[in-house]
């Protein structure tokens, strides 16, 4: 039988709070600024191809080639659909996904669609190009909380080594 005091081998008198908080803290601290970092550079790429698709889009048919639904949550019901279509552009015919129509269209139904020359999966309908570009407030926000838990973790971590 362990000595009093003992977990599988370890000792626990010598754990000291403040520095198991400010382990913590510093972790949290680090998935929130990692978080924060990864949303910045998605708005970033989303606002980059929205921009491109609005100064280089040139309209062109698509024919809807099928739509797969897309599911979420414990009954399964379809959320959403991603459609394909394909379309000639320059003397080639490509097929790809028809982004910013989310309802079923039905296949070989023709409409409109913008596309990006020497970019062929940048295929929008009309309407996703009237999206706002999204701004960066969530990432802003993720940021600041990371830096108020490092401020609070070296809080913590200093009053541990104190004890």
């Amino acid at each position: 039988m362990a000595a009093p005091g003992y977990i599988r081998g370890a000792s626990a008198r010598g754990m000291r709070p403040g520095r198991v908080v400010a382990l913590v803290t510093l972790v949290a601290a680090a998935a929130l600024g990692a978080t924060a970092v990864a949303l910045a550079v998605s708005t970033t790429g989303n606002n980059a191809t929205l921009s491109e698709l609005r100064h280089r889009g040139v309209e062109v048919r698509v024919v809807i080639t099928g739509c797969v639904a897309s599911s979420s949550g414990i009954g399964m019901s379809v959320e959403y659909w991603t459609c394909r279509g394909s379309y000639t552009f320059g003397g080639r015919r490509f097929d790809e996904v028809v982004r910013g129509e989310r309802a079923l269209v039905e296949r070989g139904r023709a409409m409109a669609a913008v596309a990006v020359p020497g970019r062929p999966s940048l295929l929008y309908t009309p309407a996703a190009l009237h999206q706002v570009p999204q701004g960066y407030a969530l990432a802003e926000g993720l940021g600041a909380a990371a830096v108020v838990l490092t401020v609070g973790g070296i809080a913590a971590g200093r009053a541990g080594r104190r004890s």
